[in-house]
């Protein structure tokens, strides 16, 4: 049975359950409303994204899609600023080949060589195609540049050079350039070199052949060392010109060859790449720091 003062205390219950509900309602529409037409947490949210937008990490799908974007961007305003694009006067093959820049972080970097489909028109290319155009003439640079400043092993060209001087000293043409040298030199034993007989011949191949070893040295001829010192000189310089006609041959090899691929890898502070050609084993070359780092190390930029 309900006495007098149950009902007093179920309506303090109530309005104490209800009072602070309505309250805090008041207050979110109060806050709602605010914010609608000043947008005060709108501006606090994002001085406060601003802020610590430096220490957020470049990683994700979306980041990446959109620094690729800027650099496109970038890349494309920055070449119609400084060096529009005259179609009709670039080489045949920056039409007819595709150059690209296929994966780029700090530590590897790979671009690949390919033939067009369908080459492009010089007379006629659309915005997208000279977008594309662009970045493929970006792509070939790049690449061309490191060919230009590549290190070669010198052992490979050093016994190349002495196989070839081998060659020489045997069908008797090494004396020629010997006699130049020394004459070159105003050493009297360049007239050693010349109207030689079969005699001479014999005798100066018995003691020039040991010096064509990989293991031998100028004072391995103590009775002519200036011959010696001559004969390293003629093997260097052999050696040097082998390296000038890979190099040659390579970046022809980019610009023309079916299928092209160069790897650059950071490897602590040296730069170490790899051309890879169809049907030939990979050629290792080193690149000089601060070549490698124009190409390996991307832009920086904003954050978005």
């Amino acid at each position: 049975m309900t006495t007098p003062h149950t009902l007093p205390t179920a309506l303090r219950w109530g309005l104490g359950l209800l009072l602070p509900s309505a309250l805090c309602l008041l207050l979110a529409l109060g806050l709602v409303s605010c914010e609608a037409d000043a947008g005060w947490g709108a501006r606090q949210l994002g001085r406060w994204l601003l802020a610590h937008n430096t220490s957020r990490l470049a990683t994700g799908a979306t980041w990446q899609n959109i620094s690729a974007q800027r650099r496109a961007r970038s890349l494309l305003d920055s070449s119609a600023r400084t060096q529009p694009i005259d179609a009709q006067k670039l080489p045949s093959h920056l039409l007819v080949r595709h150059y690209a820049l296929l994966q780029r972080t700090p530590h590897f970097a790979r671009w690949h060589s390919s033939t067009r489909e369908v080459p492009l028109a010089a007379h006629d290319l659309n915005p997208r195609q000279l977008r594309l155009l662009a970045e493929s003439i970006q792509a070939f640079e790049q690449v061309d540049e490191l060919l230009r400043h590549m290190i070669l092993p010198v052992d490979f060209f050093d016994v190349h050079a002495r196989i070839q001087a081998q060659t020489a000293l045997e069908d008797g043409s090494l004396f020629s350039s010997l006699h130049q040298r020394l004459l070159a030199q105003q050493a009297p034993e360049a007239w050693n070199f010349t109207r030689m007989s079969a005699q001479d011949q014999r005798y100066w191949r018995a003691h020039l052949r040991p010096l064509l070893s990989p293991e031998a040295a100028a004072e391995d001829l103590p009775e002519a060392p200036i011959v010696g010192a001559t004969l390293a000189a003629l093997v260097a310089s052999c050696s040097d010109s082998l390296r000038r006609v890979e190099v040659e041959r390579l970046r022809h090899s980019w610009q023309h060859a079916a299928d092209f691929e160069l790897r650059l890898v950071r490897n602590l502070d040296a730069f170490v790449g790899y051309v890879l050609l169809a049907g030939e084993l990979p050629v290792r070359f080193v690149v000089p720091e601060a070549i490698a780092t124009q190409a390996v190390d991307p832009p920086q930029e904003s954050r978005p």
